[in-house]
């Protein structure tokens, strides 16, 4: 599963990204969730779900989602209804009460990757072309290995 976030508008390292690792799915954690679409005309054998995020005002993707995927429960929000840039706190808190093992966020445009207690903390960062960064999960048995990776710099 490939995590991104943060794209604004900058669709090519996350399109290069999904042909070199050739994800199951994709997540797209906001600020402008309609690249998500972009990448479901260009990939539509891949599953690709997109969230709102604070720049994403007309947007229909939710705010957030909860889910359970081989074993674990994910919770994925883009992070500004929590105040991400303050504090995780009472995003942790929305996870531990969704029971969640793993938390996606974005918003901050920083790469994070942090283990509390049973929870995961997992930011991509921003997307942006050449500069930014995501995040890849790969699910093994049960367990999972995610990693904080960074586009390449050869254009498409």
């Amino acid at each position: 599963m490939l995590v991104f976030s943060d794209s604004h508008g900058f669709t090519k390292a996350m399109h290069r990204a999904i042909l070199t690792h050739s994800p199951d799915a994709v997540f797209h954690l906001g600020d402008y969730a309609n690249d998500a679409d972009k990448l479901r005309l260009s990939f539509p054998e891949v599953q690709i779900y997109s969230l709102k995020g604070n720049c994403d005002l007309g947007s229909l993707a939710p705010l957030e989602l909860c889910f359970s995927l081989f074993g674990f429960r994910i919770f994925a929000c883009h992070g500004h209804k929590y105040s991400v840039k303050r504090s995780l706190l009472n995003l942790c808190y929305a996870a531990e009460e969704k029971s969640a093992d793993i938390c996606l966020f974005g918003h901050t445009h920083k790469a994070l990757m942090e283990r509390r207690a049973e929870l995961t903390l997992l930011n991509p960062g921003a997307s942006v072309d050449y500069g930014g960064s995501f995040a890849l999960i790969e699910f093994i048995g049960d367990e999972f290995k995610a990693e904080i990776l960074k586009p390449e710099s050869s254009s498409l």
